[in-house]
Order: C-alpha cells, then structure tokens, then sequence
C-alpha cells in the first residue's frame, strides 16, 4: 500500500508539473485578464443601473402626477355628488310645496279631476330619478 500512496503521489506530481507547462492565460495571466473583464463588467452594470434609476425616477414621477390627477377629479366627483343631492333635496322641497298648493286649490275650486292628472304626472317625474 505505501508503494502504491508514493506511486499515486508521484503521478499527481506529473499531472500539477504537466498543466503549469501548458499555455492558458485564464489562469496563469489572470490578474490583467480578469480585472480588465471584471472592470468592463462593473462599467456596465453601473450603467445600466444608472439608467434604471434615472427609468425608476420617471415612472415615480408619472405616478405622482396621475395621483394627483386622481385626488383631484375623486374631489370633483364628491363636489358634484353634493350638488346632485342638494339638487334633489331641493327638488323634492319644491315638488311638496307644488302638491300642497295643489291640495289648498284643489279643496278651493271644486275640480278634482283636473288636480289629479297633474299629480300622476309629477308622481311618474319623481319616481323616474
């Protein structure tokens, strides 16, 4: 066994001896190789993430002005749900008084036919909403 650990330690020996023989700049000229592949490498993915910072800075920027733009036209929707509900409320009011005064002519003239068309009509107005 001894004579065989000493044989295979003695080819090893060769195999190391054989590849430091052997041309191969990737391993025996590394340093100037890979710093200068390594430098390319880094310029580039520091352009690169220049340039998607300088994308991320738009995009955020656009966003911004469409939340704005959103705020703005959802106060301008609740404004003009206001309206609408003022509107109602006022309309209703005024349908009211128009049905009282008919009530107060109504009872007065005698003619309770002629009252009671326009009083469908202004039912079939209300309910159409």
């Amino acid at each position: 066994m001894a004579s065989g650990a000493s044989r295979q330690a003695v080819e090893n020996r060769k195999k190391k001896a054989k590849v430091a023989e052997e041309s191969r700049p990737e391993l025996f000229d590394a340093t100037r190789y890979d710093f200068e592949r390594l430098e390319l490498v880094v310029t580039d993915l520091v352009d690169r993430h220049g340039a998607l910072l300088r994308e991320n800075a738009e995009l955020q920027s656009q966003i911004d002005a469409r939340d704005v733009r959103t705020r703005a036209l959802e106060a301008e929707v609740s404004d003009l749900q206001k309206r609408r509900d003022r509107t109602h409320k006022r309309l209703d009011g005024l349908i009211a008084e128009l049905d009282r005064l008919e009530e107060k002519l109504g009872d007065g003239s005698g003619a309770a036919g002629s009252g009671a068309k326009p009083a469908a009509k202004r039912k079939k107005t209300k309910t159409s909403r």
